[in-house]
């Protein structure tokens, strides 16, 4: 909790010695990178997930850019499926790859807003036993596709930006022979860096 609340003051400090950098905004051929703690909510329990998160984004015009996001999972606030129970008490784990065409309204100006929609996939590990069936998994991998669609914000430095975004995913994934869906709202903060 103590690295939470120190990581947060240096975004906060951050954030507040953009506005005296040299602003540029977004523009054609920028390289530009944001990583975090992600959490993920998810829509049918009370669940919440958390992840690493990193992103990389490479800018083809002044509004357009192409991106791509990884997230994988560190742990949850309990377990996905009710019926499924792992032997060992332990989790599932449940990571993220997304990539797609990102539109951003402004250009050149320190603040971009932006949407986007891609495809995924979600590679779900769980080493569960289904207790209603008798049926032991040591270890269980499952690969489904998904779709995501984000909204966001960032304001930028000469060298790095701060953001803020919101994705909201769906899926499906199929488990000890039923269909679950994957549904969740994973909203990020922090610091990104501009790399060209």
């Amino acid at each position: 909790m103590e690295k939470m609340k120190r990581g947060a003051w240096i975004v906060i400090f951050l954030a507040c010695m953009l506005p005296s950098m040299n602003a540029q905004g977004i523009h054609r051929g920028m390289l530009r990178t944001q990583g975090t703690l992600a959490a993920g909510i998810v829509n049918r329990s009370e669940e919440i997930r958390y992840y690493v998160y990193g992103e990389l984004e490479y800018l083809l015009d002044d509004h357009v850019g192409f991106n791509g996001a990884i997230y994988g999972q560190v742990g949850s606030s309990k377990q996905e499926f009710p019926e499924l129970i792992a032997p060992d008490g332990g989790d599932y784990f449940t990571h993220s790859v997304f990539a797609g065409p990102i539109y951003h309204f402004r250009q050149d100006t320190p603040l971009d807003l932006y949407v986007g929609l891609q495809p995924g996939l979600h590679l779900t590990q769980s080493p569960f036993v289904n207790q209603a069936w008798g049926i032991q998994y040591q270890e269980s991998w499952s690969l489904s596709p998904s779709a995501s669609a984000l909204a966001g914000i960032a304001y930028y430095g000469s060298f790095f930006h701060v953001f803020g975004q919101l994705r909201a995913l769906t899926g499906q994934n199929v488990k000890a022979g039923t269909l679950y869906g994957i549904a969740e709202l994973r909203p990020t903060f922090g610091l990104g860096f501009n790399l060209f």
